[in-house]
């Protein structure tokens, strides 16, 4: 298998989804969002989920002691049309661009890409720019959780997940304006975002690709994020045998980052399956190991991602999806700056 394609793809994707939020799934005070409102708003997260450190651990345990098991790759689910869902949802086209279609119902505006149709919609007057109340006005966090899961579950289950999948609330990012209009600076927050993760047979799925949910600091949903792709089918399915353990794992991605593969010693171990991001060509989702080394030069984390398939007839295929991803990567290089990657 091909790791210089491998590898620097797939973590230059995962890196962004695991260190853009400080490593552990905190993000830095201080990180600037782009409102709609001259305010400058800065996130503060508050991660629990450990289910791919788990999930490593689980693999290792099952391999380690020999445990006989299954798991399938599967085929991506051809998205909707930006026609098709609007379709499914009642909407009617109002404005279209380039890239997106919008449409507004019930003071609610959707954008809906043209060409996979993940969705984004909010209130059209009250995304970032609710005023703000203090840190100590806040429901909890499981409160947020609940009313988010509670306003979802209105949501037909075909738009969110298939049978092999579920889904769970694993994270609350609060919203803080950090200077108002006239320049004074507010610890108050605004807005609050609850992220869904989603598990693929029972395995967590690692990736930028998310479903969330946006609120008013009472609780009120004012926004719906879902860039999530879905499975369709199983293409093949692996046993254990056809897996590398997570010693071959590691020392193959020690040696992609240049390290001593004998003392090379991660910050983070993972395990799950991949989705690689809503503007990936890879048509299969796959099972993959995630190390977070620390930088020999103390600066940003080296991640590495390795394919935990090592079945070469399998890997074969998985590698066709990467060269696809290569071409379109390098495609999109001449373009202007701001065009999706």
């Amino acid at each position: 298998m091909r790791r210089d394609i491998m590898g620097v793809l797939c973590a230059s994707v995962l890196s962004l989804a695991l260190t853009s939020c400080g490593g552990g799934g905190q993000c830095e005070q201080g990180a600037t969002y782009a409102p709609k409102t001259s305010q400058a708003l800065t996130a503060v997260s508050f991660d629990n989920d450990a289910r791919a450190r788990d999930a490593f651990a689980d693999i290792k345990s099952k391999l380690d002691r020999n445990i006989d098991f299954v798991m399938d790759v599967y085929e991506y689910a051809p998205a909707y049309t930006a026609q098709e869902w609007m379709g499914r949802n009642q909407l009617q086209v109002t404005r279209e661009s380039t890239k997106r279609f919008h449409s507004v119902r019930d003071n609610w505006e959707y954008q809906i890409d043209k060409n996979t149709a993940f969705v984004s919609a909010g209130h059209a007057d009250n995304m970032h720019s609710m005023a703000p109340v203090p840190v100590s006005a806040l429901l909890s966090d499981q409160a947020y959780m609940q009313f988010a899961q509670d306003w979802l579950s209105a949501i037909p289950e075909s738009e969110l997940k298939t049978s092999h999948m579920s889904i769970y609330p694993y994270k609350t990012r609060k919203y803080m304006i950090g200077v108002d209009d006239a320049g004074n600076v507010s610890e108050g927050v605004s807005q609050v975002a609850v992220s869904f993760g989603t598990t693929l047979d029972g395995w967590p799925i690692l990736g930028p690709s998310k479903t969330a949910v946006h609120l008013s600091v009472d609780g009120t949903v004012i926004g719906y994020t879902k860039t999530a792709m879905l499975p369709k089918k199983a293409a093949f399915r692996i046993s254990a045998k056809d897996l590398y353990t997570p010693e071959e794992a590691l020392a193959l991605a020690a040696d992609e980052r240049g390290l001593d593969v004998q003392t090379a010693v991660p910050s983070r171990s993972e395990f799950g399956y991949v989705d690689f991001g809503k503007h990936s060509v890879r048509e299969l989702i796959y099972p993959c190991y995630v190390f977070v080394f620390p930088s020999p030069e103390g600066s940003k984390d080296l991640v590495s991602v390795i394919p935990a398939v090592k079945n070469a007839e399998y890997a074969a295929r998985m590698e066709n999806g990467n060269i696809k991803e290569q071409q379109r990567k390098s495609a999109l290089e001449s373009k202007e700056p701001g065009d999706e990657k």
